[in-house]
């Protein structure tokens, strides 16, 4: 336990200042969520502030866990990232009230992961015991492939939620357009389409 607290002390040391601000800024906003949602009764809401301080402690654990070297401009992209995804998004309602929240996120979630990825063949590429040289387009590729995966697992992640435990994650709840083969009158292959649903 000793150790863990002299390594985090050690890593507070060498944060930049912006780092810091950021992580007393978001801090305090989420503090206020939390509190605020407490004396409203929202339960749901408060426990979703104290998931968004578990992972906001993510990046700080997983540098000193695996001593990966992450820059601290993508460290403060990620933690505005959670609380704009988290806070904003769901507590603040951002993503109904503003039509391109979602879309937003979604773009820049994928440079985060391409960053991240660069950060992982980097992190191997230091390791004497893999050590290896690859192509900045490899690298490159490798970056853009790790970041389309963990996009594509997100969206399996989001549909299984909305499907099995009644979750809108996807928040699709009003579908304009339907063309399915379930309507053909005739019970045959045709598609049949319905535009412009309202409610």
């Amino acid at each position: 336990i000793r150790r863990e607290r002299a390594e985090r002390l050690e890593e507070m040391k060498k944060m930049s200042r912006g780092l810091k601000i950021t992580y007393i800024i978001l801090g305090v906003l989420v503090m206020f969520s939390l509190v605020r949602a407490v004396m409203l009764g929202n339960y749901e809401n408060a426990f979703l502030c104290l998931l968004v301080f578990v992972m906001f402690s993510i990046p700080s654990f997983v540098k000193r866990k695996f001593h990966l070297d992450i820059p601290n401009v993508l460290e403060i992209l990620v933690l505005i990232y959670i609380f704009a995804a988290e806070i904003l998004g769901e507590i603040a309602s951002f993503f109904v009230n503003i039509s391109f929240w979602d879309t937003m996120l979604h773009t820049t979630w994928g440079f985060i992961c391409a960053a991240l990825g660069f950060c992982l063949i980097d992190v191997l590429n230091r390791d004497d015991k893999i050590k290896f040289t690859v192509s900045p387009f490899y690298v490159s590729a490798s970056a853009f492939c790790f970041s389309m995966t963990v996009g594509v697992f997100w969206e399996f992640f989001e549909f299984g939620m909305d499907r099995f435990f009644g979750k809108d994650m996807q928040k699709d709840t009003i579908v304009h357009d339907i063309s399915t083969v379930m309507l053909d009158p005739t019970g045959g292959n045709k598609i049949t389409a319905i535009r412009g649903i309202t409610d």
